[in-house]
């Protein structure tokens, strides 16, 4: 058996033309190799069951070898009882989509040229290639060592794993990147940092949920001079039964070298909010930031938030941002009939002026106390699932999406 070495550069050119999407890869040629491999694992168990040979011994009947050229034919060789034969077909430089079948050439291999041609362009390449002992696939065969340059392919996979659920799949690529790029502790001067920008964090009078945990990540970049405050609330009215025992919501702070705020974003139902006045309402009040707490749900609302979001109806300049929805969380949360769902409110009980006011503020210094999670990294959802909190949250932004290159 003949691979691409998945280490070497002709297997990453072949993965990136062939995979790469909007900056994510599908790990299609990954998944073919490891099919391939497994394949051979099958055979190699059957015959360790069913004979006394030891995996040296059957091994040298078996080859698996790994090679770093570029791949620009794919042969098929086939040897029967009646004669072997050849199926040879040109690779193009880009895939391509097409309901018709893939051309090749069929060579007979009795005295054929081009059968021998080809079968010596096979054997110079086999003979160039690396060995990989056999032993190495009694067990689970870690086919590729990712490096650095494939962290942030590997971390948009883990963040979609993590959205569908798939926890096992999301939380492996996500320690694959921690290791790769390792987060640290804060200094002295950035645990600083993290509190002179904590945010005053408020709610309304009858929030039924808890702020359960925060979480700040700094970015390691000091030419960035970001914030991140990740808040975790008990849950979400309108998601009492999504097996997610949490609500992740997110607050960012950009500060300048004088330690002012220069810009502010809030994470607000998968849009991301700005205002002209949350900054200087942030430097009135010594780098911290106003965050209103949305009733049930916990869209963050910044200070100057009228501007972008209605209340029942969406703003005609902002189409984009969903309302405080106060006509239906008057009238009822979404349905979710489980004794879980009982122990909380069915809908928001006061009037308007109660559900558009704020006038609980969290404690948020003895809040960060409990349990000082602050940390550098530029990986905020792989770092928060794998070293701080023990139950799942839905994958946010890790940095506002309108600065380049975080």
């Amino acid at each position: 058996m003949l691979l691409l070495d998945p280490n070497g550069e002709a297997f990453r050119k072949q993965r990136d033309s062939e995979e790469k999407r909007n900056g994510r890869v599908s790990n299609r040629l990954l998944k073919e190799m490891e099919a391939s491999l497994a394949i051979l694992r099958d055979i190699l168990h059957i015959l360790l069951d069913e004979s006394e040979e030891d995996i040296e011994a059957i091994g040298r009947r078996f080859r698996v070898r790994l090679y770093d050229r570029e791949a620009r034919i794919s042969l098929l060789f086939a040897e029967t009882a009646a004669g072997a034969s050849l199926l040879r077909r040109d690779l193009p430089a880009l895939p391509q989509v097409t309901t018709e079948p893939a051309e090749g050439t069929l060579y007979d291999g009795d005295g054929n040229a081009a059968y021998g041609r080809n079968l010596r362009r096979f054997t110079e390449v086999w003979e160039q290639a690396e060995l990989v002992p056999l032993t190495l696939l009694e067990s689970d065969l870690v086919v590729v060592s990712p490096t650095k340059q494939d962290i942030s392919h590997i971390y948009n996979q883990a963040v979609e794993n993590h959205k569908k659920r798939w926890l096992d799949e999301a939380s492996t690529l996500y320690r694959t990147v921690l290791r790769l790029d390792k987060p640290r502790q804060p200094t002295a001067e950035e645990a600083l940092l993290a509190r002179r920008f904590l945010p005053r964090v408020c709610t309304t009078k009858s929030e039924p949920f808890a702020l359960k945990d925060v979480v700040v990540v700094l970015h390691p970049d000091p030419r960035r001079r970001l914030v991140g405050y990740h808040l975790v609330w008990e849950d979400d009215i309108d998601f009492l039964s999504d097996n997610d025992p949490a609500d992740h919501e997110v607050v960012w702070v950009e500060y300048s070298v004088e330690r002012t705020v220069e810009r502010v974003w809030a994470y607000w139902h998968d849009q991301i909010l700005t205002t002209s006045s949350a900054v200087a309402d942030a430097n009135a009040n010594d780098g911290r930031v106003l965050v209103m707490s949305q009733w049930g749900k916990h869209g963050s609302l910044l200070e100057g938030w009228r501007e972008k979001i209605g209340i029942d109806e969406v703003l005609p300049g902002h189409p984009e941002y969903q309302t405080m929805k106060f006509a239906r969380l008057k009238t009822n949360r979404k349905p979710s009939e489980s004794p879980y769902a009982d122990r909380w409110p069915r809908r928001f009980e006061g009037d308007l002026e109660e559900f558009t006011s704020f006038p609980v503020q969290i404690d948020m210094e003895k809040k960060l106390d409990e349990h000082r999670m602050i940390v550098v990294s530029r990986y905020a959802n792989a770092v928060i699932s794998q070293w701080y909190l023990p139950y799942n949250i839905r994958p946010k932004d890790d940095w506002p999406r309108d600065i380049a290159g975080v």
